[in-house]
């Protein structure tokens, strides 16, 4: 019987929490699209954690003075990407969990020092709330960050 449960638990928690890629999906066409690319338009940080992924500075990272000031002090930053770097949209996954769903953009940078570099670029898109099939958080461009030229 203990077996069962822990078994039925497993299960329900694993359909909770789940990753599908939906590069291809007609259900999850949103502003990114694989293959489009972009060029930054501002400094960005790549930062790595659970993923690599881009950040702005100063928004939940520190202003780039002080990282420049002190590096070592900011050991998950892997360093920079300029402005005018360009990047790549590789893949879209769609994330569910206890809480909520999720759509995760992630990119391939072109150019620059972290040329070949896979990142995620959720930290530096806008979001909405979409009640799509699934429910969840949907990344959008945010134009101030990015721009489009492919």
């Amino acid at each position: 019987m203990r077996k069962c449960v822990v078994i039925m638990f497993l299960l329900i928690i694993s359909s909770c929490l789940s990753t599908t890629d939906v590069t291809y999906d007609q259900n999850f066409n949103y502003d990114y699209q694989k293959g489009q690319v972009y060029r930054t338009k501002i400094v960005l940080y790549v930062i790595e954690g659970s993923q690599v992924y881009l950040a702005e500075p100063g928004n939940y990272s520190p202003e780039l003075e002080n990282y420049l000031k002190n590096k070592k002090k900011y050991p998950d930053i892997k360093g920079i990407v300029k402005d005018n770097e360009k990047i790549v949209i590789e893949k879209i996954t769609y994330r569910k969990t206890f809480e909520s769903s999720y759509i995760d953009v992630f990119a391939k940078i072109l150019s620059g020092n972290f040329k070949g570099e896979h990142v995620r670029l959720n930290n530096i898109s806008n979001y909405q709330f979409k009640p799509f099939p699934q429910g969840g958080h949907i990344p959008t461009i945010n134009y101030k960050i990015l721009e489009q030229i492919k």
